[in-house]
């Protein structure tokens, strides 16, 4: 759901909400990683695997954390820039990583796991990587 100024309630669908950014953009899932507008319109992030977004910027540029389910393959965390529909692995090679948040100068906060010690970490995600088609 998403309260709106007036106290009204839009209901988005979905299973989970995670961040809201300054345009009133949702990040969460719905079979994936989603991002909702405020008009209530749905967008799926562009993969295949299991996903969650977990955080948004004000250009809506998206982090979050995909896994194969069938395969088991690596829970990965992920960028997803909206304006080029590229996703970018942050994390490639590592078992466990995941993207929790994301500011406007596109860096990323997250976690990665290397053997049995789990690490807070900051991606910078060069702004050619987000803006490129």
């Amino acid at each position: 759901m998403l309260w709106s100024r007036d106290g009204t309630t839009v209901v988005l669908g979905g299973t989970e909400g995670n961040a809201i950014n300054n345009s009133g953009e949702v990040a969460g899932s719905f079979a994936g990683a989603t991002v909702w507008t405020k008009e209530g319109v749905r967008l799926s992030a562009p993969t295949n695997d299991s996903s969650v977004a977990k955080g948004i910027n004000d250009r809506g540029d998206v982090v979050g954390v995909r896994w194969d389910s069938v395969r088991g393959a690596p829970v990965q965390a992920f960028f997803w820039s909206r304006s080029s529909e590229r996703l970018i692995d942050l994390a490639p090679g590592l078992p466990f990583s995941q993207a929790l948040d994301i500011n406007d100068q596109n860096e990323v906060v997250g976690t990665v796991r290397r053997g049995a010690v789990e690490e807070m970490v900051i991606w910078r995600v060069p702004p050619a990587d987000a803006q490129r088609r």
